[in-house]
């Protein structure tokens, strides 16, 4: 949702769960909200007990306030769980759920898009800069409304890529994020689609890290396991609702993940995608999986997390599911899913394409 709409929403949520406002709760719940609904009572979690935070979530999504009265408008309705959320074949119940949480063609354009405008905005600046793809979208595993993760070897600082970003037409809320990785977060204005961006520099030092061989994200969209790319969709949703992911936190990245699902599932093949899935949520839900190096081809890569017991715990507890149902919650993805796609689609129809600007896509 919109930075405006997820300060007003979580102040009439707290209010409503606690009686008032608390500032650092308001903080970080406006900031979960403005990326995804779903995070908040991850978010919040710390600062206000488990079950509170899950209160304040739900509030958010229900869009209740004080009184019982001020409901949701009409953008927020009640929605019907989608068809896997009830399939008790976990075949099923993960193909059908993978064809629902991946980007359609339209989400597919507006993120190369995004892309296209990074690019020109960082070559106005340095025209010499090289900017890459990275992340969920490079390694072809992203969901339907994953970041747009790009990085940026230029001879610039990431500030001055941070002001070049910030004062682009096209861009709303850009600035930098002094976090264990430093990045320029923003969103795509006309889309509301998010974006980091990382210098070569920087990136290096993440959560996960390879060396000894050339890899990348982009090395996971070929030659992989059969049911990678659905297995590490489902794993990343189950590690946002619990606000684990993310490298530049020290989170579990869509690097980090990538690497060890492959890991996991080349060990010992799958032949389904529920058995794949499940394969790999029980292999992440022990820590000794992120206590050694993942070894792929000439490559090793490095997995460092802040909290390794906490993130084994949240796969543990989603491979104990008995159904994919019970594991995800459901009503607050059908929220966050309908809502992309309608507000996706608003926006693009009112903004002006590429070729409009004079900007030329290259084939992601």
């Amino acid at each position: 949702m919109a930075q405006d709409d997820a300060e007003a929403i979580t102040e009439r949520a707290l209010t409503r769960v606690l009686g008032y406002v608390d500032p650092v709760a308001h903080a970080l719940a406006t900031k979960a909200a403005a990326r995804d609904e779903t995070t908040i009572a991850a978010a919040l979690k710390n600062v206000l007990g488990p079950e509170a935070a899950r209160a304040v979530q739900e509030a958010v999504q229900n869009r209740q306030g004080p009184s019982d009265d001020e409901d949701s408008s009409s953008d927020d309705e009640q929605v019907d769980a989608p068809a896997w959320a009830s399939e008790r074949d976990l075949d099923e119940a993960v193909a059908a759920f993978d064809a629902w949480v991946q980007p359609d063609e339209s989400e597919r354009r507006r993120a190369d898009d995004l892309f296209d405008r990074i690019t020109q905005t960082i070559k106005e600046v340095d025209p010499f800069a090289r900017v890459e793809l990275r992340g969920s979208r490079a390694s072809g595993c992203a969901l339907f409304d994953a970041d747009v993760d790009v990085v940026v070897e230029v001879m610039l600082t990431l500030e001055a890529v941070a002001e070049a970003l910030s004062e682009a037409e096209w861009s709303r809320g850009a600035e930098l994020i002094r976090a264990r990785v430093p990045i320029v977060t923003g969103k795509d204005a006309s889309t509301n689609l998010a974006f980091d961006v990382a210098t070569t520099q920087d990136a290096a030092r993440q959560a996960a890290h390879a060396y000894g061989g050339d890899l990348n994200d982009a090395s996971f969209s070929q030659d992989r396991p059969p049911h990678f790319a659905s297995t590490v969709r489902l794993c990343k949703v189950v590690l946002r609702q619990t606000g684990l992911g993310g490298a530049y936190g020290g989170g579990l990245g869509s690097f980090a993940l990538c690497a060890l699902v492959f890991d996991i599932l080349r060990r010992a093949s799958h032949g389904t995608p529920g058995g794949a899935a499940l394969g790999a949520l029980r292999g992440l839900g022990s820590v000794h999986t992120y206590a050694r190096p993942v070894h792929l081809g000439a490559a090793v890569v490095d997995v460092n997390l802040d909290d390794p017991a906490a993130v084994a715990a949240a796969f543990a507890r989603a491979a104990d599911a008995p159904t994919l149902g019970a594991m995800l919650d459901v009503p607050g993805l059908a929220r966050t899913r309908r809502r992309f796609r309608r507000r996706g689609d608003d926006r693009a129809a009112a903004a002006p394409s590429p070729e409009s600007r004079g900007v030329k896509r290259p084939r992601l």
